[in-house]
């Protein structure tokens, strides 16, 4: 990263006497890569279709996302010991991740030029850490003291889908497939305990409250991984709209029906093993209550149920408060029912 400058308050839009983070501080006197700060952040969680996104949103010839989906950079923001820290200072991470090349400058807008027939100039800047979901609050306000208009999209999935198929690659990484067969429902239960953020990432609740109060209003979009399989043109085009982009099928081309890692092959979507449904029906008993108590509360998914099947927890109580009046979500203003 070359010479370490004594660190300088990065200058805030709204109050530039606040001290940020120290990461959140710039190496240099001059400041000059504090415009490629990103505008918009995928949240995550894991398994929610962060890589369909981030492959799809790409492509968009106003959209910069970095050349590495997952920089880690915000996620480890005060976490100097986190293995995946990587920069002390903003704009060396700015620097490394967030602006083109004079060589990929070129590309991108002869690409643009080919399939769209638009030229390459960027509106927007966003980052797609999957855990970008589980940044504390406090983080949350200083990254808004650099980007004050800052947006997030979250993309909801059925919390024991989600840490299925999240367990389900990890022993096939390992294993080879084969593995599905010699892990048994303990090793399993073993992973969820000994990976806390499994159950943080599935506390929707939560995390929409977290990120709906800090940001201003109509900034957060809450999604739904069924409209990815069911309706992936539709939720694209909410996000361009969200993100303030043009949008219409001229931007959604052969690609949007590209998989990226989404399980859709019968044999992807066999059922979870007896025993460990057992266990993730238990675990996760309070995360399948909440998120369904948010799926009807949003009231904005027309989508069947397209997931290994799993028992549906009764809801009780009023529809949940979290400040949702905030939130923007896909076809909210559209009238469209989804087959």
């Amino acid at each position: 990263m070359g010479k370490i400058h004594h660190p300088l308050p990065v200058e805030s839009a709204t109050n530039p006497s606040v001290e940020p983070t120290l990461q959140l501080r710039e190496n240099g006197p001059e400041n000059e890569y504090f415009r490629f700060f990103p505008g918009f952040l995928l949240l995550g969680p894991q398994r929610t279709g962060t890589n369909w996104l981030y492959q799809n949103l790409k492509r968009h010839p106003q959209i910069f996302l970095p050349r590495v989906k997952e920089t880690h950079y915000f996620s480890t923001l005060g976490q100097p010991d986190h293995r995946r820290f990587l920069f002390d200072y903003a704009d060396d991470f700015l620097r490394e991740f967030m602006r083109d090349t004079p060589k990929t400058w070129l590309e991108k807008n002869y690409a643009a030029l080919k399939k769209y027939r638009d030229r390459y100039k960027v509106e927007i800047r966003g980052e797609a850490t999957p855990t970008n979901a589980l940044i504390d609050a406090h983080q949350i306000g200083e990254i808004l003291k650099i980007q004050p208009n800052l947006k997030a999209v979250l993309i909801l999935r059925d919390p024991i889908e989600q840490a299925w198929e999240r367990a389900r690659n990890a022993v096939i990484r390992l294993y080879g497939r084969d593995g599905l067969n010699r892990v048994g429902a303990e090793d399993f239960a073993r992973f969820f305990e000994e990976t806390a953020p499994a159950k943080q990432a599935a506390g929707y609740s939560e995390i929409i409250s977290k990120w709906a109060n800090a940001l201003k209003p109509g900034n957060l979009f809450v999604g739904d991984f069924r409209m990815i399989q069911c309706a992936p043109a539709a939720l694209l085009t909410s996000l361009h709209d969200f993100l303030g982009v043009r949008s219409g099928t001229k931007y959604s081309g052969r690609h949007l029906e590209e998989r990226f890692g989404i399980s859709r092959s019968k044999e992807e979507r066999e059922p979870i093993p007896e025993g460990m449904l057992e266990f993730l029906n238990d675990y996760f008993r309070e995360e399948s209550r909440d998120y369904q108590r948010i799926d009807r509360t949003l009231n904005s998914f027309a989508v069947p149920q397209i997931s290994v099947a799993h028992h549906r927890f009764p809801t009780s109580g009023a529809p949940v408060s979290l400040g949702l009046d905030r939130v923007v979500t896909p076809l909210r203003d559209r009238k469209a029912v989804l087959a």
